[in-house]
């Protein structure tokens, strides 16, 4: 089984679920994307030693003579813009997030073999929603990275708030491979889960009618109070 770090208990016991019904069936179809899926499982195991083995975020190293660590990564972030602000991310950061997108396409790839080789049922109708849920969880962590680097990058902000936002960052690409958004930012979970319920519409109410369609839908009132205060706002 592959390097526990790369995947949480739960995402292997899925995994696992997954493969044995494929061998179940033992058909040629099904053997083969048995196969495809240990493949992956494999090519993920050694993007994650890729990306562990470049310097650590968080670490204090000597480059050239000048010290580098948190502080002075983030000291370059703040002075970044959001047209500049890749210049200034670690490699570790770059190259960790490919393996995210990585992972995030494997566990499609698990909802993908559910949902087209597993027969209707209990069984079928449980394992995709669980399988679905860490697919969420991979997106909402993209997200939430894509929102920390533009507030760490805004030179309109108080920049307290986009050093905070910086070292969030160090620690989430330091711990990548062994983080997820539910240590991150939980807020972003229910955010998703209800604007999958709710209705895009348009005119010049839509602002007003997709924040109570949030509010309906059970959206996190920290959420709400966000998205109307950036309203009240503009």
């Amino acid at each position: 089984m592959p390097d526990r770090l790369v995947f949480e208990p739960e995402e292997i016991v899925l995994a696992g679920k997954v493969l044995a019904f494929l061998q179940e069936q033992g058909n040629l179809e099904c053997l083969d994307s048995a196969a495809h899926i240990r493949d992956a499982m494999d090519q993920l195991v050694r993007l994650r030693q890729v990306v562990t083995s470049y310097t650590s975020v968080v670490g204090s190293h000597v480059v050239a003579g000048e010290l580098r660590d948190v502080h002075t990564l983030t000291d370059a972030m703040c002075r970044s813009n959001p047209y500049t602000v890749e210049a200034y991310l670690p490699t570790r950061a770059v190259v960790g997030r490919a393996y995210l997108v990585a992972k995030f396409n494997f566990l499609r790839l698990l909802v993908r073999v559910v949902r087209l080789q597993m027969p209707d049922g209990e069984r079928k109708t449980s394992l995709e929603d669980e399988l679905t849920w860490f697919v969420r969880q991979a997106v909402t962590t993209m997200i939430a990275e894509d929102v920390l680097v533009s507030i760490a990058s805004d030179l309109k902000l108080d920049l307290d708030l986009r050093r905070k936002a910086t070292y969030v960052l160090a620690d989430l690409w330091e711990h990548r491979t062994s983080r997820s958004v539910r240590d991150l930012s939980p807020l972003l979970d229910s955010i998703w889960v209800a604007k999958t319920r709710t209705t895009i519409s348009y005119g010049t109410l839509s602002g007003t009618t997709e924040i109570l369609s949030l509010m309906r839908e059970g959206c996190d009132p920290a959420g709400i109070d966000y998205f109307t205060g950036a309203y009240i706002a503009r």
